[in-house]
């Protein structure tokens, strides 16, 4: 990928003082200035848009083991 911050939306800081006034934003105001590229990026990367990750891992792993004859 040419330019990585494409898929990294929200601010950027470079210092602590950016960094605790950007979370102030967000928790304490409530200015999320990015959800929408968030949610067009989860979409983009993310095949799944369900709670059920954790268990596709944990089948995989299973599955990974039981071929292996460890299980």
């Amino acid at each position: 990928m040419d330019n990585p911050e494409l898929l990294m939306p929200g601010p950027k800081t470079y210092n602590v003082s950016q960094l605790i006034k950007e979370i102030n934003e967000l928790l304490l105001e409530g200015k999320d200035n990015y959800i929408n590229d968030r949610k067009r990026i989860k979409n983009f990367i993310h095949y799944y848009h369900d709670n059920n990750s954790t268990q596709r891992v944990w089948n995989e792993i299973i599955k990974d083991l039981e071929e292996k004859n460890i299980l």
